[in-house]
């Protein structure tokens, strides 16, 4: 997975979320997803390669120790 090689050992976790993760149930064309990783401040280290697989950095967009894209 293009993510998961982009946060190597500081991702520990990368989980299917939202309405498309439940079977049967109606839902938008895109997939949520939520990274765990070990270290929020490294992580901000990955914003150009993230925008370079066509996500938009949102920044913590309202929630104090979180990153959107």
């Amino acid at each position: 997975m293009a993510i998961k090689a982009i946060f190597q050992e500081n991702c520990c976790l990368i989980e299917h979320v939202g309405s498309s993760a439940v079977p049967g149930l109606a839902a938008k064309p895109t997939i949520d997803i939520i990274l765990i990783v070990n270290n929020i401040l490294q992580f901000d280290t990955c914003e150009q390669a993230m925008e370079q697989l066509g996500y938009e950095a949102w920044g913590e967009y309202g929630i104090s120790g979180r990153r959107f894209f």
